[in-house]
């Protein structure tokens, strides 16, 4: 089962290669970040910030962010929390229509391409 956002375009911004964000056309961006990792882990957490404050710093109009955190350092992937996870998110994010979606690390791209697309 996918979760689908009906326009929205997945968007995959890899920080080191594309650098600071453009402002988009619409003043409104919402963006959800899915984050293979704890927000304990360092690298998350300087992946997260570096990313938020070249966001902000590149974009005039308000940036609505929200963000989730897959946790696979502690709990694999397995059918059974895709499943789950994907049902949270339907939940939790069922009025909130992301104009990109970001994501930190293979397991995070991952569920993102086969369950949010």
């Amino acid at each position: 089962m996918s979760l689908r956002y009906g326009y929205l375009t997945v968007v995959f911004l890899f920080w080191l290669l594309v650098g600071p964000i453009p402002a988009a056309a619409d003043p409104n961006t919402r963006i959800l970040i899915i984050h293979s990792y704890s927000q304990e882990y360092p690298w998350t957490r300087g992946e997260h910030m570096g990313f938020v404050a070249a966001l902000r710093e590149g974009h005039s109009g308000e940036v609505v962010i929200e963000t989730e955190y897959l946790d696979t350092k502690r709990i694999s992937l397995t059918p059974e929390y895709i499943s789950t996870f994907t049902d949270y998110l339907k939940v939790k994010y069922r009025e909130f229509k992301p104009t990109a979606i970001y994501v930190t690390d293979d397991n995070a791209l991952g569920f993102t391409t086969r369950q949010l697309s």
